[in-house]
């Protein structure tokens, strides 16, 4: 069974998701925005994920796509157009 991925938040200064798998936990995940890695940080007590910027002065816009990878290598994985 592949992980889930649930947004909680989405616009153009933050972006909040919850990530989990209720079998094997989440091994690894990695979201990109036009291509370039994005930085999150995750608090596994919670299962939430919550966006860094590098650059206060830019917005989250573009193509998002986040990949979520289980304990068991089963991949989930959204895309959106922000």
């Amino acid at each position: 069974e592949k992980p889930k991925i649930e947004i909680l938040k989405i616009n153009k200064q933050e972006m909040k998701f919850r990530i989990y798998d209720s079998l094997s936990g989440i091994k690894s995940y990695e979201a990109k925005l036009d291509g370039k890695w994005l930085l999150f940080e995750y608090d596994n007590k919670s299962d939430i994920i919550i966006s860094k910027k590098r650059d206060p002065n830019k917005s989250f816009t573009g193509k998002f796509v986040i990949e979520v990878l289980d304990n068991a290598n089963n991949k989930n994985s959204l895309e959106l157009s922000l």
